[in-house]
């Protein structure tokens, strides 16, 4: 199978940028957190999981599928 690129309007692409962004940053440090055991996963997992809806990932999830159907449907 070949992988084709998304291709993302100017404005998805900005957006999806700044989310991504976000995301990366959080997610490092809070897996840093995790693994190192200054975060509980049983405690702190649920507060995680909020903290990336904040950020964005419901929206960046909903622009990736749009454009996928755009491209493939």
């Amino acid at each position: 199978n070949t992988f084709t690129s998304l291709m993302y309007n100017t404005e998805e692409s900005d957006v999806i940028a700044d989310i991504q962004a976000s995301l990366n940053t959080y997610v490092e440090e809070k897996t840093a957190a995790f693994l190192m055991g200054t975060l509980d996963l049983d405690k702190d997992w649920d507060a995680f999981l909020a903290e990336l809806k904040v950020i964005g990932i419901d929206t960046a999830l909903e622009i990736n599928q749009g454009v996928y159907d755009r491209t493939f449907k």
